[in-house]
């Protein structure tokens, strides 16, 4: 899967934005298709990223998460 290809890659050279971009594509690709409990998983983990770098689609991830009942804001 493309979106596996290139989380190994932006991980193997540290581009944290790169990487909670290809958590959340995958986020939401996983939720077109179906997997919400792996879409959330995915987002969760985009927004650990993005919180830590200070990256303004924190809040973009975190209303994808509350849209998905995962969280309550």
């Amino acid at each position: 899967m493309y979106f596996e290809e290139h989380l190994a890659i932006a991980r193997e050279r540290g581009d944290q934005r790169a990487e909670g971009d290809t958590l959340l594509n995958l986020g939401l690709t996983l939720d077109r298709l179906g997997d919400r409990a792996q879409a959330i998983n995915h987002a969760q983990l985009a927004l650990q990223i993005f919180d830590t770098i200070q990256h303004p689609k924190a809040d973009k991830v975190q209303q994808h998460l509350v849209d998905w009942g995962a969280i309550s804001k």
